[in-house]
């Protein structure tokens, strides 16, 4: 009777020294940011940074060609949306950079970008990332312009985003497109218009693009 009693009451024991070390661990993430255990606690800190909460996950993205563990994530708020992302360490997962899309103006169209290159491998790769607001747009395109050191434009790529870009929730259209400048002469500025087009084509805004995030990574 004793070695049957004693076995379930070690059991609970070590159930309870799990729990507490667990919620030790906790504390300890939440006091010192090291050692997250999810991407998505590394992901929720970018967005503090950038004074956005409460967001819902719209699409995760494993980019393997800028890092290894590289996870992306576009999310967003009734106010805001959001690309962030953060990768794998020895000490658990931490975040590297985020920007946040303001979309309380009113406007028809929001719409902005996320430049990442990595040392010694050429090309760019371009995250464009928006929310319509207008239901009279049903196309959206980007028209992306070489910039001279004279201040002069020429056309280069115009890009439409596609069926499998656009994501909805809770009654808002978003979208999320990836483009690589592989092509692209160096030192040339870069300026990208976005343009809302109806269903019959015709225009219902236009504008260029706010500066974004340009990052390089080792």
């Amino acid at each position: 009777m004793k070695r049957g009693t004693g076995l379930p009451a070690r059991r609970r024991e070590a159930i309870r020294h799990a729990a507490r070390t667990l919620v030790l661990l906790l504390v300890v993430q939440n006091m010192l940011h090291v050692g997250l255990l999810l991407p998505i606690q590394a992901i929720r800190m970018a967005e503090e940074r950038e004074g956005v909460r409460g967001t819902r996950i719209l699409r995760r993205l494993w980019e393997p060609d800028i890092g290894r563990s590289s996870l992306f994530y576009l999310t967003a708020n009734e106010t805001a949306l959001v690309l962030s992302d953060t990768y794998l360490t020895l000490l658990g997962w931490q975040p590297m950079s985020g920007h946040a899309l303001d979309c309380t103006g009113g406007e028809p169209l929001y719409v902005t970008e996320r430049r990442v290159s990595r040392l010694g491998v050429k090309g760019t790769r371009c995250f464009f990332y928006g929310r319509v607001d207008s239901p009279a747009i049903e196309m959206v395109e980007l028209s992306l312009w070489y910039i001279d050191g004279h201040g002069h434009g020429q056309e280069h790529t115009r890009l439409a985003v596609p069926r499998e870009a656009w994501l909805e929730q809770d009654g808002r259209r978003y979208f999320l497109l990836q483009y690589d400048m592989e092509d692209w002469p160096e030192a040339v500025g870069v300026d990208t218009r976005a343009i809302g087009r109806d269903s019959s084509g015709a225009v219902v805004t236009e504008f260029s693009l706010s500066v974004g995030v340009s990052a390089t990574y080792g």
